[in-house]
């Protein structure tokens, strides 16, 4: 890329187009600076659903979707940018930690950083991490979060109940709901 090019305040305008290689060149930019501010955000917490690296990727498809959708109008420069994406990160990294420490959290394992493959392109991994961050995102509230994941990791129905001490039939009412804002959310391929 040329200077010109890349230049935070044009790379702006193109990520408000929605293009991806501007969204990957402002990815490869801030990384290594959100995740160093992500882990210390982290340092102390549970690292039982998400890591910095997930921390990260939700914080940045978060603002990069605000972003596509006409917000922060007034965003120009590499300073702002910085502002936006460390305090995002920030508030992605106390979100985790509040849902770690709450009462009766058991173990779940790392949803959006572990459903990406280690390998493929930049583009692609975003895209199913934005995906999968966005769907559980859509979700009514934790709990509905928890019953996606641990159906995801391969629990049974009445696992599942016993792991958050709710009835089957409760867990299956979840789940017909997880299925229709997913259905929602991307087609009706989502029952498959």
């Amino acid at each position: 890329m040329t200077d010109n090019i890349g230049s935070v305040s044009l790379l702006i305008q193109s990520l408000r187009s929605g293009d991806s290689a501007a969204q990957q060149e402002i990815w490869m930019r801030y990384l290594p600076r959100l995740r160093v501010l992500a882990r210390r955000r982290l340092k102390d917490s549970p690292q039982t659903v998400a890591d910095e690296d997930d921390v990260v990727i939700q914080a940045y498809w978060t603002i990069l979707r605000r972003l596509q959708n006409g917000e922060y109008g007034d965003l120009q420069n590499r300073q702002q940018l910085w502002r936006l994406l460390s305090s995002a990160t920030c508030h992605k990294a106390v979100s985790q930690i509040r849902f770690m420490t709450r009462k009766k959290r058991g173990s779940v394992q790392h949803v959006c950083a572990e459903s990406v493959s280690a390998e493929g392109n930049v583009a692609e991994e975003f895209e199913l991490a934005e995906l999968i961050c966005g769907l559980l995102e859509a979700l009514p509230d934790d709990e509905a979060r928890r019953i996606c994941v641990l159906r995801l990791d391969g629990n049974s129905v009445s696992e599942i109940a016993e792991n958050i001490q709710r009835s089957v039939p409760t867990v299956e009412r979840r789940l017909r709901l997880i299925r229709q804002i997913f259905a929602s959310e991307i087609g009706p391929s989502a029952d498959a």
